[in-house]
């Protein structure tokens, strides 16, 4: 089973999922070929997800999975979409982010360079 979010645009996975990473030897948030994935605690125990992006920067679409489930309940995909929604920042919005820096220099340069990369989250303190 796999389901759909639709980020607010500009969305960039890539840079938003490569935050993530402490390291390149990282274990619990990975990001290979395009593919994030973490090992999260849900019910009966430990499940991988996964995330892709199905879309663009201007038009994003995440397609999101629990890997070792594909069997998931509608319980065990809600809280897979409300994980992936926190971690990527999925409803933030951007565009007031750029119209407060639009009149510095320096920070309207780096929006460009950065622009679609959301504030990414981990999913608990721990």
């Amino acid at each position: 089973m796999e389901i759909i979010i639709k980020p607010r645009a500009p969305f960039d996975f890539t840079a938003t999922a490569r935050f993530l990473r402490f390291t390149e030897s990282e274990a619990v948030d990975t990001f290979t070929e395009g593919s994030y994935r973490r090992a999260f605690h849900f019910g009966d125990g430990l499940h991988l997800l996964k995330v892709e992006s199905r879309g663009t920067l201007s038009r994003p679409s995440l397609a999101v999975a629990l890997e070792d489930r594909s069997n998931a309940s509608v319980a065990e995909m809600k809280v897979a979409e409300l994980l992936v929604r926190r971690i990527f920042s999925t409803d933030h919005d951007l565009k007031k982010f750029r119209a407060q820096v639009a009149g510095d220099a320096l920070m309207s340069k780096l929006e460009v360079i950065n622009r679609g990369l959301h504030i990414a989250r981990w999913p608990s303190l721990f």
